[in-house]
């Protein structure tokens, strides 16, 4: 889900928003001091969240906690991604994939190479000199790439996905419920792209936030900001803006809206998923909020 390769240098946290966040898997009331959890902090490179797990990249090897997946992830990987229940990996651009398989969107992927790849529900995606390549669940078109469509980004969601093209276009294929597929004319190119459940979204060259899709919780209505890259839940937003604070919108008052007070440099979330994870700019330790009832917001090595 996660297609935002931005660097981010920040300066200042967000505020704290709700009564209750899950922080390292620890329900930390805001009128309480916050809990020990009794576990060795994680420290990761990059971050990818998927339905009911989580993992972390750090110098090659990826360590994974919440929901087991099956299988075993690869070594040497360069980056990561996650969707519901499987994840794929970039090994000297070679895709290594794991978890589920029932749709083929873990073997379909073998022998394909890339310089970015995007896991959604059931299917997989990875971008190789601007040509894309989907396997797995293509029930609804998610995985039946254009014809004669080149890309800078990918973005697999749910049973929709998203690139975004060299020029600052959007298009998106597969199912079209609620509009998730259907990005709006923009004026500004976009630069970073990312695809929910039943929404996607896109950032503007000036850091406006768009989305599109599904507004039931608000998860379409960003607020005024200038964001550098997206994570994406089931019926939520977050963003991530220049200065590290991590902002969310939608969901319900069960679901992620506030982020800790952290300076981030990364974070990611899942079209199916219900928590946050992210990686601090100045220790490198992986944070997580939301929902927890698998661990998968208690980063663990």
């Amino acid at each position: 889900m996660r297609a935002n390769p931005v660097t981010v240098t920040p300066v200042r946290a967000s505020r704290w928003a709700l009564p209750v966040l899950m922080l390292t898997g620890c329900a930390i009331p805001l009128w309480d001091n916050p809990c020990d959890t009794g576990g060795a902090p994680l420290y990761a490179d990059m971050v990818a969240v998927g339905g009911l797990s989580s993992c972390a990249l750090l110098s090659g090897e990826i360590t994974c906690w919440g929901f087991p997946l099956e299988g075993t992830p690869p070594s040497g990987a360069t980056t990561i991604d996650l969707g519901y229940a499987h994840g794929c990996a970039l090994v000297d651009g070679a895709v290594s994939c794991w978890g589920r398989d029932d749709l083929g969107q873990v073997s379909g992927g073998a022998g394909l190479q890339g310089e970015q790849v995007s896991a959604g529900s059931g299917h997989s995606c990875v971008l190789e000199d601007t040509i894309a390549t989907c396997w797995g669940d293509d029930t609804s078109g998610q995985a039946s790439v254009p014809e004669g469509e080149t890309f800078s980004q990918l973005a697999a969601g749910w049973r929709h996905t998203c690139g975004l093209r060299k020029d600052g276009t959007v298009t998106c294929w597969g199912d079209d419920t609620s509009g998730r597929s259907s990005p709006p004319v923009n004026t500004d190119p976009y630069i970073a792209i990312a695809a929910g459940r039943d929404h996607s979204c896109a950032i503007e060259e000036g850091g406006k936030v768009v989305c599109w899709g599904a507004d039931d919780q608000g998860q379409s209505s960003p607020p005024v900001m200038a964001a550098a890259a997206l994570a994406m839940g089931t019926d939520f937003t977050c963003a991530l803006d220049e200065d590290g604070a991590v902002t969310c919108w939608g969901g319900d008052d069960d679901w992620p809206q506030s982020p800790p007070e952290r300076v981030f440099q990364q974070i990611d979330g899942a079209q199916g998923g219900y928590h946050v994870c992210g990686v601090e700019v100045d220790t490198a330790e992986v944070v997580c909020w939301g929902l927890n009832g698998d661990d998968q917001a208690s980063p663990s090595g």
